[in-house]
């Protein structure tokens, strides 16, 4: 049953890449056919079974023989982890099926973020409805979980005295999840992602410290969200 459940994962997170990849460009994801990036090459049903592809061909197109980019494999793996990891910890198949939802659609923002320092508004819709649907299923208290929208208000009320300190996209992104989290679980989050954001900071003023830098927050916020749903 697990193998199910990993096999389904990396099905949608290889989808996901290609959202990923396409959003940003606004270039269709659902009905055009998948090609190499490097040689426009039409890929055949075979080059695209997630990790068993990309295995095969040693991390390379069939057709130019082009490195393919390695986020795509860890991509597929995580997401096959990613649902198995879901349904252990859920045990309820209308919360399993959310919380992976919820996680991928991060992952592709976090990407699209990573690259573009962008946060689509249709993926924001898209995690704010996920956030309602998990709130429903999970039969949290509404009071709550209203409690908790203070503290992306408080963030809020810092860019005012402090601009950019955080992106409004970023805000925007907080609130839907900060309302599915709770106020503890929202501050474990905020915690755990700028102590990364300021690790990442760190690493790259290291290496570079004659360009001024500005840093995707939302790769952060991803991998504190996994952190405070699943560990703490």
């Amino acid at each position: 049953m697990l193998l199910i459940y990993f096999i389904f994962g990396t099905i949608f997170a290889s989808f996901s890449y290609v959202v990923a990849l396409r959003l940003p460009l606004k270039q269709d994801f659902v009905k055009s056919r998948s090609q190499c990036d490097y040689c426009y090459h039409s890929l055949n049903w075979y080059d695209l079974v997630p990790i068993i592809s990309y295995l095969m061909l040693r991390g390379k197109c069939r057709y130019c023989h082009h490195e393919i980019s390695i986020t795509h494999f860890l991509m597929e793996l995580f997401g096959g982890l990613c649902l198995v990891t879901c349904h252990l910890y859920a045990r309820n198949g209308l919360v399993t099926l959310g919380l992976f939802a919820l996680i991928t659609t991060m992952m592709i923002i976090a990407l699209i973020d990573q690259d573009y320092m962008l946060i689509p508004d249709s993926l924001i819709i898209v995690t704010t409805l996920l956030c309602l649907y998990l709130f429903v299923v999970e039969r949290k208290n509404v009071v709550e979980q209203l409690n908790a929208l203070l503290i992306p208000l408080m963030l809020y009320l810092m860019t005012l005295i402090h601009p950019n300190s955080f992106g409004e996209g970023d805000l925007m992104l907080l609130c839907p999840l900060c309302f599915y989290l709770g106020f503890k679980d929202s501050f474990n989050l905020l915690l755990l992602s700028s102590i990364l954001g300021c690790l990442a900071g760190i690493k790259i003023l290291y290496e570079d410290l004659n360009h001024d830098h500005h840093l995707p927050f939302v790769p952060m916020l991803t991998i504190g969200l996994i952190l405070t749903i699943f560990v703490l």
